[in-house]
């Protein structure tokens, strides 16, 4: 996700700023789906999961400025829509 670039209070054309971003892999949300109906998210926003025999999958990760309300929600929100679409999550 991207920004507009302000010099001061002036907008800068053509110039954005990175802002965050959300990581998925294709093969892990496949695997997700064979996993425990649980999701643990530490406090860098890395989520991973559990198969049957303990073993952890990275499911996802995302990089942020700070950790605010809006980007967990931002995560959590991308999490559902790309990774968690079995019923009886969350």
């Amino acid at each position: 996700m991207a920004i507009p670039y302000y010099d001061g209070h002036l907008m800068v054309h053509d110039c954005s700023i990175f802002d965050k971003v959300f990581w998925f892999f294709p093969a892990c949300v496949e695997a997700f789906e064979n996993c425990k109906p649980f999701v643990s998210v530490d406090d860098t926003h890395l989520y991973v999961a559990q198969d049957d025999t303990n073993n952890i999958l990275l499911v996802t990760f995302a990089i942020v400025e700070f950790e605010t309300t809006e980007s967990c929600s931002f995560f959590l929100t991308n999490l559902r829509r790309h990774v968690t679409s079995q019923e009886g999550l969350f």
